[in-house]
């Protein structure tokens, strides 16, 4: 995926389906969540809190330390990227839907 950056880390997803956390500055790996499959969407960080989407139709929301808060499964793969506003995180499926889900 394209990385995101906040605070001087940089988030980014890959196709060995883990969201990565690194350190801007020196390139360390900080943490990884698995997705459970590839990811090319790009991480949204709104918050305090990273929300990213995978190849297997689910969005994760987890802190920027790597603590989830949810997981959503939509009908099919995601190969978009979040947009996030008011409050509501928005996402397109290859099931055909657009989801907004609560932040």
């Amino acid at each position: 995926s394209s990385p995101a950056l906040a605070d001087g880390v940089v988030f980014i997803g890959s196709d060995d389906g883990k969201l990565s956390a690194l350190d801007a500055a020196t390139g360390t790996l900080k943490w990884s969540y698995d997705l459970g499959a590839g990811s090319e969407s790009a991480p949204a960080i709104v918050g305090g809190v990273v929300f990213t989407a995978a190849k297997n139709g689910s969005v994760v929301a987890l802190t920027t330390t790597g603590t989830p808060r949810w997981r959503f499964v939509a009908g099919n793969a995601i190969a978009t990227s979040p947009a996030v506003s008011d409050g509501l995180v928005y996402i397109g499926s290859a099931d055909h839907s657009m989801y907004a889900l609560v932040a």
